[in-house]
């Protein structure tokens, strides 16, 4: 009974939309991806472009359903 409720929970709680991250100096675009991953606890995680490591910029991070639309940017 219990993996059920939790199992609904997930669900309701599900993610889907874009995110502009500011990723800072030292981290790839790849780095910022696998931490959301963690932090979210979300396999569908995607970026919208790449940003060197050694530069800070604003980064669109797609989740979920979202991760669609990058796809054909």
């Amino acid at each position: 009974m219990t993996r059920v409720v939790t199992h609904e929970i997930e669900r309701a709680i599900q993610i889907d939309g874009i995110i502009n991250l500011k990723k800072e100096a030292g981290m790839t675009s790849q780095d910022v991806v696998f931490k959301l991953r963690k932090i979210l606890g979300s396999k569908k995680i995607g970026h919208g472009g790449t940003l060197e490591p050694d530069v800070v910029g604003v980064l669109p991070i797609a989740v979920g359903k979202a991760t669609r639309m990058v796809e054909f940017m």
